[in-house]
């Protein structure tokens, strides 16, 4: 689980911009692997998901907005 936030932080540091917020904007464009939405959170079907927590993406960035 580090490594995962280490690497996040890599992409924020690399980009400026939240991978999450990037990954939710591409899956958006495509429409493929949406499952639902709500106001608060977006639930998508990432391919070759490993954990159910791969499938829940608040709305909100915890990098973009502390």
């Amino acid at each position: 689980m580090r490594e995962e936030v280490d690497n996040c932080w890599h992409y924020y540091d690399e980009k400026e911009r939240c991978i999450f917020c990037d990954i939710i904007r591409q899956e958006r464009d495509t429409g493929e692997r949406i499952v639902g939405e709500n106001e608060h959170f977006i639930t998508l079907a990432p391919y070759a998901s490993r954990l159910l927590r791969e499938i829940i993406q608040p709305h909100q960035s915890v990098l973009e907005h502390p």
